[in-house]
């Protein structure tokens, strides 16, 4: 235990180094400056004679710029971006044009949101006059909202008549919601078939009032808004059913229906993930600790159903090659899907490499569990330098698909050469694609 200590003090020790001459080298000290006042901002710096912004605090990467306009004197920080002098006022750093400096004003402290100000002729977004607001009736309200005496702004956007019935609901997947007079609006847009009276904001962009259950802009039909609750990141039930990201399921038993972790969820009956039933786990003992090893190298994923998959040791499926497998007398892919039309007693693998995506199978061809259609069996053979490609008397293929206007008789595969679909869904050899920095060739893999 000893040695073991020691080896893994001694194997940690360059990465403390590093995080030690970051730490130091990112200070403002070992630069030569000092802030102005870090808490407000961490951006704008000075030494004896002249003023620096250093975006997001970063000296190691970004390092200080000089802003050359400021006055030491009288150069004070107002938010995190905002800042003036008795000459100017800045944003980020950067000049101001047609601020006036002596009523210039950040309307908003918070670092996350310094993103309004006003002085006596203007209202501004960052660096820019929202030409309808009013800066002496201007309130900030939150996450892009403001109001003056006429309309209410979604960042420098007005939407709606000023009121003084409103409140900020929250934020959430960069959506921000207010309440006007029992309206309900995400940003600038009336969100319809929702009022402010129960405004519930859950999660992964779920909400909810006394009526309704919303995912986004699209009312989650049917859900009852009493009882509609999160699971995890995937599902949600109410009293009657449950939910796939909004979609009613067909199975699963909402009143004993609880979360496992992000993805997986369970009811008395069976285990879940997402929208499938995992066919062979006891929801009584399948806790978080189990997904991993489900999930591991050990186990093959097998798609039975478009709603159902299992999990099965590796080592008990026999393996054609390290792209297929055969189950219950059924050829399949190790991406889990069975290749339709395929015999467990007939088949071959087109190439020598072990992962061999392409197999013949009752007269078919398949690229994974895709079949490639009008693909000529007896004379297809894959490149030996890439076996993604493949010919046969006609055509050329590219992972599974024919690329057109390709000779299979004089085809050859170029460094840097790659396909591209085109509008008209052809794939067509394109031009190679150097990376300028590198001067390599790109590698543009599989489609998604």
């Amino acid at each position: 235990m000893k040695w073991l200590l020691i080896i893994l003090g001694v194997a940690s020790l360059p990465l403390l180094l590093g995080m030690i001459l970051f730490t130091v080298a990112n200070s403002p000290s070992a630069n030569g400056v000092t802030a102005f006042n870090k808490k407000i901002s961490n951006q704008y710096y000075h030494d004896a004679t002249k003023v620096y912004f250093v975006s997001g605090g970063n000296f190691f990467e970004l390092g200080e710029r000089e802003i050359p306009e400021a006055d030491l004197s009288s150069f004070r920080v107002l938010s995190d971006a905002y800042a003036k002098d008795d000459n100017y006022a800045y944003y980020q750093g950067n000049k101001i044009d047609k601020a006036d400096a002596s009523s210039f004003e950040a309307r908003q402290g918070a670092k996350s949101e310094s993103i309004f100000a006003i002085d006596k002729n203007a209202v501004f977004l960052s660096d820019k006059i929202i030409p309808t607001a009013d800066s002496a009736s201007f309130i900030v309200i939150g996450s892009g909202y403001a109001k003056d005496q006429s309309s209410f702004f979604h960042y420098d956007e007005a939407f709606a008549d000023a009121s003084d019935t409103y409140a900020f609901l929250g934020s959430q997947w960069e959506a921000s919601y207010l309440s006007i007079d029992n309206h309900v609006y995400r940003g600038s847009k009336l969100v319809p078939n929702i009022s402010a009276n129960g405004f519930e904001m859950l999660a992964n962009g779920f909400f909810k009032d006394n009526q309704s259950v919303l995912h986004g802009q699209d009312e989650v039909a049917g859900a009852n808004s009493e009882t509609f609750v999160i699971i995890n990141d995937w599902v949600q039930k109410d009293r009657n059913r449950i939910y796939y990201k909004g979609t009613p399921l067909d199975f699963g038993d909402p009143q004993s229906a609880e979360k496992i972790d992000s993805y997986y969820w369970r009811d008395d009956n069976h285990v879940y993930i997402g929208d499938k039933l995992i066919e062979g786990l006891n929801p009584l003992w399948f806790t978080p600790s189990d997904v991993s090893r489900y999930t591991g190298y050990s186990y093959q994923t097998i798609n039975l159903s478009p709603n159902t998959i299992t999990y099965i040791k590796k080592k008990k499926l026999e393996w054609i090659s390290d792209a297929y497998f055969i189950y219950q007398n059924k050829v399949f892919h190790r991406q889990g899907d069975h290749l339709e039309d395929s015999s467990p007693h007939n088949y071959k693998t087109v190439s020598n490499d072990k992962d061999a995506w392409y197999l013949i199978s009752n007269d078919h061809l398949y690229y994974g569990s895709d079949m490639v259609q009008g693909a000529d069996i007896k004379s297809f053979k894959t490149l030996e330098s890439d076996s993604r490609y493949g010919t046969d008397d006609h055509s050329v293929y590219w992972v599974g698909h024919v690329i057109a206007d390709a000779d299979p008789k004089t085809f050859t595969l170029e460094k840097g050469m790659h396909p591209e679909q085109g509008e008209d869904g052809k794939y067509r050899i394109a031009a190679p694609v150097i990376d300028a920095e590198t001067s390599e060739w790109f590698d543009t893999g599989e489609p998604d």
